[in-house]
């Protein structure tokens, strides 16, 4: 089993797919994934699974961001929230 730290590595130096591939393997949120986004409205955010890896994107129709977790996801939301 690869340590933590390992992991990360390797996802920093993975090449982030395309748009237009995260957009052909877009999926729903989870409900999980929907109530940590409770009260949170402005942006509109997808998720997208490729070769194994989740990506999360977070955008209004002016900017966009691209995460690997929620976590990301939540960190920007208010930034990219107030583009819109």
């Amino acid at each position: 089993m690869k340590s933590k730290a390992h992991q990360i590595v390797e996802q920093l130096l993975q090449e982030t797919p395309s748009f237009k591939t995260l957009e052909k393997h877009k999926q729903p949120l989870s409900q999980e994934e929907r109530a940590m986004l409770k009260g949170k409205s402005g942006a509109s955010v997808w998720k997208a699974t490729v070769d194994g890896q989740t990506y999360y994107y977070v955008h209004t129709h002016r900017a966009g961001v691209l995460r690997s977790s929620m976590k990301g996801v939540l960190a920007v939301y208010d930034e990219v929230e107030a583009t819109g």
